[in-house]
């Protein structure tokens, strides 16, 4: 049985302690009482979103205002190293399943990028990706959220590299013949990195100018495999081998 979790309701500044009483907002009362079925002295895992679990008992299953008292809290560091996916925008919704899955995956941060093979009209609904990223941290247990931006343009997205400190940027690249993720990874000097940058393209894939101004930035080519990967599959498996790897 998957364990209940929910979030706490979002009061800047305050957060509570062992022993306190949380009133949850209504839209995750329903969720806990009339979805998940949350029961008086179910325990449930309520979440911050900032790198902390409070454990707490379920003392009035209302739909609109569930009443639970925190039992401990435990407190989590952010994982290093930081690992950021820059994205090229791609079609659709596909941008909500890159975050969704994410997270699970232990992403720091998602920029969506704006660049010349993008199809479409993309828009920025951070409310959207908010609620998305919420309920995947609900499911996988993840303590941090990540930041997500509203999508900019490769210019915009390289600028950003400057707030993090001496980043280690790859780029899934398809052109020439770029030796493959762990050949990569094992060729690299061996330090502690705390911040990785990852680059993947839109359905189109990168163009030879775009891929210049990445390697240009000082991103090293590598590839996923022999055969060529939809954009979303790309990011998961980037996602999935950059954490395991330097994470370990």
């Amino acid at each position: 049985m998957a364990r209940l979790s929910a979030f706490l309701p979002r009061i800047p500044g305050k957060s509570p302690a062992e022993g306190d009483t949380v009133v949850l907002e209504k839209g995750e009362s329903h969720h806990l009482v009339r979805v998940l079925r949350a029961k008086a002295a179910s325990r449930v895992r309520l979440l911050d979103g900032v790198g902390r679990h409070f454990h707490a008992e379920l003392t009035q299953p209302d739909a609109k205002a569930a009443k639970l008292k925190v039992v401990d809290v435990e407190v989590f560091e952010r994982l290093t190293p930081a690992v950021t996916l820059f994205q090229g925008y791609p079609k659709g919704k596909t941008i909500e399943s890159i975050l969704k899955v994410g997270i699970e995956l232990g992403l720091t941060r998602l920029i969506p990028m704006l660049t010349q093979h993008v199809e479409g009209k993309p828009a920025g609904n951070l409310d959207k990706w908010t609620q998305i990223a919420r309920e995947a941290a609900k499911q996988s247990g993840a303590p941090w959220l990540p930041e997500v931006s509203v999508p900019v343009s490769l210019t915009s997205a390289l600028a950003q590299l400057s707030q993090d400190p001496d980043p280690l940027l790859i780029v899934g690249s398809l052109e020439g013949n770029p030796p493959n993720l762990f050949t990569a990874f094992e060729g690299l000097e061996r330090r502690d990195y705390q911040s990785i940058a990852i680059f993947v393209g839109p359905e189109g894939d990168f163009t030879p100018d775009e891929y210049a101004v990445i390697r240009d930035a000082g991103a090293v080519p590598v590839s996923m495999g022999n055969q060529i990967l939809r954009s979303e599959t790309a990011a998961h498996v980037f996602t999935a081998m950059v954490t395991n790897w330097f994470r370990r």
